[in-house]
């Protein structure tokens, strides 16, 4: 009797520490959202578009997540989503960590192009919204050719590249696609698809040949994309509550704005206005700290404010005096500068370079590729003591190119007569009413192999690439960062996260210390945006606009700040270290 009154006993005990164990569990998910363009870096003038997201800030949430107790998983809403390749390899590694701790993920498309996928395949689950689409019809590659457009128009580019595949005017001065590109942008595709199809076969479980079989035979409905395991089910958002809710003992709760803290405004009063603030951290939080540097967009000589649009560009002097900043800073222990450029003005970039080679030599700097990181870019980068990038990356495109724009016909065209009254031989080099003559040619070709020089020295000394292999990865060839790592131009394969741990390691940081990121260029202020709003900028001996005009353009800023680089770079610059193409693999 006593034997049985005890045993009953204990398994009542039983019951009830499972019970209570399951009662305890956290019933708090994490729902985030990602949806539009993800990019590197708010607008300079954040305050207007509040509600914009970075990779970073994903990240963050997703880090900040995966360690808090109070959180027991994750919802992840994928809609019309923007991403490079790069970004999506950097957000799936970041998923792949929460689910390490034993938190279940769940993925919601609501329709979905293959780097959305691509990122829901990272979750335990991947649900479609019913009346989606899955967009699974394998990778395309589309460069577009102007030069029979142009030559109605009656305008001619005239160009003098240095490396096979270093042809940034191509598509302006050929109607078709040369050998050198045709082979190097197969390269390209190659690996990004063979890429594509291990992640999709070793997340769903399929085979190669299924997976090739299936980007033939798709698009695919959302009920057909479950039936051939593409996807675990399609459901409605209140629906995979539901489901998720009927596993728990208790209610779920869905946390829709985890993590996104606003920052408290700032009081405006008239001592304020008379004293400005500095726009320094004024919150020491005691942690070892990094320096963030985000060099996103065309690489161009002077500040900022010598551009009418300034929200996608790298000036030279701006960048320069971060950097020279961050080395003087005692406390600071490491310098991480993040690239995302497909290169620009030769001298600028060398500038940079320089400015990050000194710094060097006081502490660690690390140098963290986006999706794109090619010529100019990969330049600035190679300063760095560590060069990381994402298999998805694209880099490389080491080479050189002098160019200019000639308007001769167009003018002829329109009934528009020069009359020039010159002194020099070569005064005329590049006037845009005439190609390059055979002595301006010689002299362009010359100055432009010195650059080449210089850019492939540089790469020898500090990448160790002797001269019987500079042909093969220079030449102006782009790769991706995993060809990058086999030809000795990158060091780890990787994103935001292990630059973080590997200047940690340089800097002596224990590996399992928290720092702080001190992000670069500083947050611009209510009162210095006033200021650009005042005074505003000059663009060589114009004076276009009052203010850096994108803050007001939310759809239009990468365009105009795309198209004033091309010009500047065309009219300004000799030498140009620029991707010899827009390369978008859909």
């Amino acid at each position: 009797m006593n034997k049985t009154f005890y045993l009953f006993t204990i398994v009542l005990l039983m019951f009830a520490i499972a019970a209570a164990a399951a009662a305890a569990a956290p019933n708090k998910f994490v729902e985030i959202e990602i949806g539009g363009l993800v990019s590197e870096k708010h607008a300079l003038y954040n305050f207007i578009y509040p509600s914009s997201f970075t990779i970073k800030q994903y990240l963050d949430i997703l880090d900040k997540a995966r360690f808090d107790p109070a959180v027991g998983g994750l919802i992840l809403k994928i809609s019309r989503l923007d991403i490079g390749w790069a970004k999506m390899q950097q957000l799936r590694r970041a998923i792949h960590a929460f689910r390490s701790e034993g938190k279940p993920t769940f993925a919601l498309i609501d329709g979905s192009f293959m780097p959305s996928y691509l990122i829901a395949c990272a979750c335990d689950k991947v649900y479609l919204q019913p009346a989606s689409v899955l967009m699974m019809t394998g990778l395309r590659l589309e460069v577009y050719y102007w030069k029979d457009l142009l030559d109605k128009i009656g305008i001619e580019v005239d160009c003098i590249p240095i490396g096979r595949f270093k042809n940034f005017a191509e598509p302006f001065i050929s109607a078709t696609m040369s050998d050198a590109a045709r082979e190097m942008f197969t390269s390209l595709l190659d690996d990004a698809e063979s890429q594509f199809i291990s992640i999709i076969v070793e997340e769903r479980g399929l085979t190669t040949d299924t997976v090739r079989r299936l980007i033939d035979e798709g698009p695919f409905t959302a009920r057909e994309a479950a039936i051939r395991g593409l996807a675990d089910g399609f459901l409605y958002e209140d629906e995979l509550h539901a489901q998720i809710e009927s596993g728990m003992t208790r209610y779920l709760l869905v946390d829709k704005e985890y993590g996104r803290e606003k920052p408290a405004m700032p009081d405006f009063n008239f001592f304020t206005l008379l004293f400005p603030q500095s726009n320094k951290t004024a919150i020491k939080s005691g942690k070892p700290k990094i320096a963030y540097i985000l060099a996103t967009g065309n690489i161009l000589p002077g500040g900022r404010r010598d551009y009418p649009f300034r929200e996608n560009i790298i000036a030279s002097e701006d960048i320069c005096a971060d950097i020279r900043e961050c080395a003087e800073e005692q406390t600071i222990g490491a310098i991480i500068i993040r690239i995302e450029s497909p290169g620009g003005s030769m001298a600028a970039a060398d500038q940079i370079w320089r400015a990050l080679r000194k710094a060097s030599k006081k502490k660690p700097v690390i140098a963290s590729l986006s999706d794109v990181a090619v010529s100019g870019g990969y330049y600035i980068a190679m300063a760095a003591n560590r060069i990381i990038a994402e298999p998805g990356t694209l880099t490389g495109s080491i080479g050189v190119i002098s160019m200019k724009v000639v308007l001769q016909k167009l003018m002829e065209k329109t009934g528009v007569k020069a009359e020039v009254i010159s002194r020099g031989k070569m005064s005329g080099i590049f006037s845009p009413l005439s190609h390059f003559s055979e002595e301006e040619r010689a002299a362009m070709q010359r100055i432009s192999l010195a650059h080449y020089d210089e850019f492939t020295s540089k790469v020898a000394a500090m990448r160790g690439v002797g001269s019987e292999r500079m042909a093969s990865v220079a030449e102006g060839r782009v790769w991706t960062g995993r060809q990058a790592l086999e030809n000795g131009l990158v060091d780890k394969l990787g994103g935001i996260d292990e630059a973080v741990s590997e200047a940690k390691r340089l800097a002596g940081i224990p590996s399992q210390s928290q720092v702080e990121l001190e992000m670069f260029p500083r947050q611009m202020g209510f009162l210095e945006f006033i200021q650009e709003l005042m005074t505003g900028g000059t663009f060589g001996n114009y004076n276009p606009s009052p203010m850096g005009m994108s803050a007001f353009l939310p759809l239009t800023p990468f365009l105009f700040s795309q198209i004033q680089s091309l010009i500047y770079l065309a009219h300004k610059e000799r030498s140009l270290a620029i991707l010899p193409f827009i390369i978008n693999i859909q």
